[in-house]
């Protein structure tokens, strides 16, 4: 996670969240963030920038897991989907 530039992709007529989630949750703008990533890994890219808000309280962090059959066609090392949610406090 890390904030972009101004770019074409900025120009839409409404706010474009990519890359902007821990700011609008912070902010107010924004009442939950999903993130879903393939298991493993544990982590989503960003995370670490979310970990000392959760830390401090000021925002909430939840997660699941879904595991698919480790036979499952095109599964390689990819063993299931972690899904992870973003709450600012209260």
């Amino acid at each position: 996670m890390y904030l972009q530039g101004w770019d074409r992709f900025r120009t839409f007529p409404y706010l474009v969240h990519g890359g902007y989630e821990l700011f609008l949750l912070l902010y107010g703008a924004k009442k939950l963030a999903r993130f879903n990533d393939p298991y493993p890994p544990v982590y989503h890219d960003g995370e670490d920038l979310f970990d000392r808000h959760v830390a401090e309280g000021s925002c909430t962090r939840r997660f699941t897991l879904s595991l698919s059959h480790p036979r499952a066609a095109n599964a390689s090392d990819r063993r299931g989907l972690r899904e992870v949610y973003y709450t600012p406090k209260g």
